[in-house]
């Protein structure tokens, strides 16, 4: 599921924006196209552009990961042909092995019509980003973020990640249509079908430098959301969507033993009837002891 989306809209909503969710893969999970080598999975970019509001200015889209690039290239494409006076902004996923850093194909994207491209976690820059495109206003001033300004492109990726996790709002989860992925069973961890899951960020970033992966290069700070706040949203989204299992996907949940403990210690004092999966691994060096893995069990997690 695309999470960082969902806490980019998070911010939107929280600012009483009105939004216009499409996830492609939500919407028609069992849609296929295959362009060349290639096969796209979910509604197609035309579907898209067609269903795209009229009230639209600025329409955001999500450069998940590496795989995605050729469905990122043909929605831009479709949309340009369409909606000639939509502002387009492209926000990248930090939170992934498989992602990529925008800053070296800014130049290729703003040459294909994009007017901004939001580098690193897009949360303190969506509000002021939006409202400059939607009134025509200069990006000057704006860090972390490439556009194109009086035919050249001017690239700031030097920014700033949010420190205190705690302070952002909610993802916005309602928005999505969530029930294509349960039907399908499509996520990252092993799942029901039919099981209504989410992923879950409980931190972001990573301190370690594997040479394999890109969290050095764009994501190489730790940050942690405090145990409180972590199960303060497993307990929102059982209450709000009927969510039972949810799917840890940090590069790196465990660097902190003792905020694992934290974690399973206050899922177990809430009596949360839920279960937990650490659905893109962990270095399994951070659990040092056998009574961690024992406590993150009675906690629920189950992988």
């Amino acid at each position: 599921m695309p999470h960082m989306a969902a806490h980019l809209a998070g911010v939107l909503v929280n600012a009483s924006r009105e939004i216009q969710v499409i996830d492609c893969f939500g919407l028609q999970p069992h849609a296929r196209q295959v362009i060349g080598e290639f096969m796209l999975m979910g509604v197609s970019e035309k579907w898209v552009a067609d269903h795209l509001s009229a009230k639209a200015k600025v329409c955001y889209i999500y450069c998940r990961t590496i795989a995605e690039f050729i469905a990122v290239e043909r929605l831009i494409a479709e949309l340009k042909k369409n909606k000639p006076t939509l502002k387009i902004c492209l926000f990248e996923n930090i939170q992934a092995v498989t992602s990529y850093s925008l800053r070296y194909v800014a130049a290729e994207f703003i040459g294909k019509g994009v007017d901004c491209i939001i580098m690193g976690e897009p949360e303190d820059r969506v509000l002021d980003v939006t409202n400059r495109l939607e009134n025509s206003q200069s990006l000057d001033g704006i860090e972390g973020i490439a556009y194109l300004d009086n035919g050249e492109i001017v690239i700031k990726p030097d920014k700033q990640l949010p420190k205190n996790l705690d302070a952002l709002p909610m993802p916005a989860w309602g928005r999505f249509p969530l029930q294509g992925y349960w039907r399908a069973g499509f996520a990252h961890a092993p799942c029901i079908r039919g099981e209504r899951f989410l992923p879950l960020l409980t931190s972001r970033g990573c301190p370690y430098r594997c040479t394999f992966c890109i969290a050095p290069e764009v994501n190489s700070q730790w940050r942690a959301r405090s145990a409180s706040n972590v199960v303060d949203a497993m307990e929102h989204f059982y209450g709000t969507l009927g969510v039972t299992d949810f799917h840890v996907s940090d590069l790196n949940p465990t660097v902190s033993e003792e905020r694992t403990r934290e974690i399973c210690r206050e899922i177990i004092k809430r009596q949360l009837q839920i279960t937990w999966k650490l659905a893109q691994g962990t270095k399994i060096e951070t659990i040092k002891n056998e009574e961690t893995l024992e406590l993150m069990a009675r906690a629920g997690c189950k992988y």
